[in-house]
C-alpha cells in the first residue's frame, strides 16, 4: 500500500474539501503526503478530530494505519479500514461574496406596535478570522456525503440568524413607509451586532449592503 499524495483541489470556495477514500482497497497511511499551497491553512480530520494546522508547506501525515499491516488489517477487519480521513484547506487572505435572502422574520412596526413579517435581500462580503472556529462548527454536522459544493450554502445557513435577528431590531426603529429610502443606514446600524455574532462561527464580516426590504 503506497503513500498518498494531498493536495488542495483548488477553486474559488474560501474553504476546500478533500475526502479521501479509505475502505477495502484503498485508505491513507502513515507517512502520506500534504502538500499546502501559500495563503492555505490546512486542517486533517481523521476520525472526526482535528488536527493542528499545516501552513504553506509540505508535511508527512500520522493517520495510525501502517503501511505494511494494511493488507492485514483488511482482512482481519472485512475491509473496514477503521479510519475515516477529510482534508480541510482554507484561505485566510481571500473575500467571498455572498448574495442571499433572509426569508421571512418578523419585526414589531413602530407606530401601531403591532408584529408584522418582513423579508430582505441582501450581499454579504466576508473572510476566514479562525479556520478552527469554522471547522469545529462544521465538523460536528460533518458527514460522508458532505462536499465541497456545501459549504458555501453551509455558511449562509450560519449567517441567516444574525442577520435576521440584526434587522428585526432596526425595523422596529422605523415606520414602514422609511424602510426602503433608508436601507444604507439600516445596514449600517446592523452591520456591528451581524460581524459580533460571525466571530463567534470564527468569520470576518468585511460587508454587509442591504438591497431590498419586502413587507
Amino acid at each position: 500500500m503506497y503513500q498518498t499524495v494531498i493536495r488542495d483541489p483548488g477553486g474559488s470556495s474560501l474553504i476546500r474539501i478533500q475526502s479521501l477514500e479509505c475502505g477495502a482497497n484503498q485508505t491513507v497511511v502513515n507517512g502520506s503526503i500534504l502538500i499546502v499551497p501559500p495563503g492555505t491553512v490546512a486542517y486533517v480530520a481523521i476520525n472526526g478530530q482535528l488536527s493542528q494546522p499545516y501552513h504553506s508547506g509540505q508535511y508527512e501525515l500520522f493517520t495510525g494505519v501502517d503501511p505494511f499491516f494494511v493488507r492485514l488489517r483488511h482482512i482481519m477487519t472485512r475491509g473496514d479500514a477503521g479510519v475515516t480521513v477529510s482534508v480541510f484547506f482554507i484561505s485566510t487572505g481571500k473575500r467571498k461574496l455572498m448574495t442571499m435572502g433572509t426569508g421571512e422574520f418578523p419585526f414589531k412596526e413602530k407606530r401601531f406596535q403591532i408584529t408584522m413579517k418582513a423579508l430582505a435581500s441582501c450581499n454579504i462580503a466576508y473572510s476566514i478570522a479562525n479556520p478552527f472556529k469554522v471547522l469545529t462548527k462544521m465538523v460536528g454536522s460533518y458527514n460522508g456525503e458532505f462536499t465541497g459544493d456545501e459549504i458555501e450554502p453551509y455558511i449562509e445557513q450560519m449567517a441567516l440568524s444574525p442577520v435576521r435577528e440584526a434587522l428585526s431590531r432596526e425595523l422596529g426603529r422605523l415606520s414602514v413607509t422609511e424602510f426602503n429610502s433608508h436601507l444604507t443606514s439600516i445596514g449600517n446600524a446592523a452591520l456591528s451586532s451581524i460581524n459580533t455574532s460571525f466571530e463567534q462561527y470564527g468569520l470576518k464580516l468585511a460587508q454587509f449592503n442591504l438591497t431590498a426590504i419586502n413587507i
